[in-house]
Parts: C-alpha cells; sequence; structure tokens
C-alpha cells in the first residue's frame, strides 16, 4: 500500500492599516486573505472584530452581515494559490486617549480541510496617536525648510525608504510629491 498526499487548503488572513489611528479621524484598514494550497477552499467565511472606540463607515465589497462590532463577509469558494483583499473605513472615536491600544481581530474559516490553521486569525494592535503628532517613523538624514523656503518654492530632495514589517504584500502605497494646498506651512516641524 502507498501513502497518498489528502487534498487540503492552507488559508491565512493579514489586517493592516495605512496610516496610524488618530482619535476623531477615519482610518483605512486592509483585509487581506488568501488560500496557499493546491485545492479549492469552500465557502469561506471572514469576519473584521472592531474594538471599542471604532465604527465601521463602509466597505469593499459591503458586508454580506453587520452584528455589533462584528463584520462579515460570505465570499464563496477559494480557488487555490488565490488571494482578495477587503478595503474598510473605520471611524475612531473622539474621546480615545492618546497612547490607548485598539486591537482589530480578523478571522478567516471554511468547511474545507486546513493544512495549517495556526495563521486563519490575525490582530492588527496599534497606539492611538495624538492628532497633532506626527506618525511615528524614523528621521534619517534632515533638512529644515523655512516657511519662506516654502513660499518661495524651494526644492526639497530626499530619499523615502520602505520596510515591509508584515506578513503579507504591501498593497497601497501612496507618495505625493507636493503639500497639499490647504496645509500652511507653519504646521509643518521646523517651519519659522
Amino acid at each position: 500500500f502507498g501513502v497518498k498526499d489528502w487534498p487540503a487548503v492552507d488559508l491565512n488572513v493579514h489586517l493592516s492599516a495605512q496610516h496610524a489611528f488618530r482619535a476623531d479621524e477615519n482610518a483605512l484598514l486592509y483585509l487581506q486573505y488568501a488560500n496557499a494550497d493546491d485545492q479549492q477552499a469552500d465557502d469561506l467565511t471572514l469576519e473584521c472584530r472592531l474594538p471599542a472606540g471604532m465604527s465601521f463607515s463602509w466597505s469593499s465589497p459591503w458586508p454580506d452581515q453587520i452584528a455589533g462590532d462584528t463584520l462579515r463577509w460570505y465570499p464563496g469558494n477559494l480557488a487555490a494559490a488565490a488571494h482578495q483583499s477587503i478595503n474598510i473605513q473605520v471611524a475612531l472615536d473622539a474621546g480615545l486617549a492618546a497612547g490607548s491600544s485598539l486591537v482589530v481581530t480578523a478571522v478567516v474559516e471554511s468547511p474545507s480541510p486546513d493544512a495549517s490553521s495556526n495563521d486563519n486569525r490575525h490582530e492588527l494592535q496599534a497606539n492611538v496617536w495624538d492628532s497633532g503628532a506626527p506618525e511615528p517613523a524614523k528621521e534619517v538624514d534632515r533638512t529644515i525648510l523655512t516657511a519662506t523656503d516654502i513660499a518661495e518654492g524651494k526644492p526639497l530632495e530626499f530619499t523615502l525608504r520602505f520596510q515591509n514589517q508584515g506578513a503579507g504584500p504591501a498593497t497601497v502605497l501612496v507618495i505625493e510629491d507636493q503639500l497639499d494646498a490647504v496645509k500652511r506651512a507653519s504646521l509643518l516641524k521646523g517651519a519659522e
């Protein structure tokens, strides 16, 4: 007699956020899910559980069910080696204190046998930042432009360095080459 590999799926889920969480602002979450094995995963159920202080605004696609703080999607089957994503916009309560921690949980399930179910659940844990604080980032080389420099259109050359520290792909990256017209130079760090 011989040993035969049983067909299996290998589902995984990952949550990430576009920006730091700030009280009284919106945040965009990315829920990514995949089937890394060679068999189709049948009848998927996806859940995203929002913590206290965070409320659902919209998503693409829209949830099939909203039950309190839990959003559910029933996307059907997921082919072998396939991946999908859901964009979710949430609103953070104005009363959230800077430094408080929020945990968003995502879960993917299927009745299909899963080769490794330890990655079917993911928690995104992030701190709430003060609305006036800059995004948490490392400063590498620093050039300070004054309000006068900005008004005169002085160029600023810079290098952006990115590192994906998550388990999933970094799918959305936004780079702008000019300041938004509504932002005042006096609000920039180092402005005079």
